[in-house]
């Protein structure tokens, strides 16, 4: 599993594979973004959106994808509003080009915070003794 990149894109979460990953494999193919309230693990599922799964879309074709914002080409269920102060966790499920490739997806935890110019995306790590995420602040 790899790091998913979470930015901040006019005021919203938006997310991608690392650009580094992306270029190792151009051709790699998304085929879901699944954002989830972190506390709640695989139960808290807020929204998803999907692409065609036998095509997908290249991880190289945008910078990003914003939350909410669903293209043409994906379907997407109800999108509530990201909550300020909330640990999230995102999980970009990925189709590498290349077979041998053991790189599934890409996930990370993380919170919007602040407001306006101060708004910003905050990373959150897991403690491996504790399991907690840290603290949105």
């Amino acid at each position: 599993m790899g790091t998913a990149e979470v930015l901040l894109q006019d005021g919203q979460a938006c997310f991608n594979v690392p650009a580094k990953d992306a270029k190792r494999d151009p051709a790699a193919r998304l085929q879901v973004i699944v954002v989830s309230d972190a506390s709640k693990g695989s139960q808290g599922m807020d929204w998803s959106m999907n692409f065609d799964r036998v095509k997908g879309r290249a991880i190289s074709s945008v910078r990003c994808f914003p939350y909410g914002q669903v293209p043409e080409d994906a379907t997407s269920g109800p999108v509530p509003p990201l909550s300020d102060g909330k640990a999230y966790n995102v999980y970009l499920n990925v189709r590498a080009s290349d077979p041998s490739d053991p790189t599934m997806g890409y996930s990370a935890n993380f919170c919007v915070v602040g407001q306006g110019r101060d708004r910003r995306i905050k990373y959150l790590v897991v403690n491996p003794a504790t399991g907690d995420l840290g603290r949105c602040e």
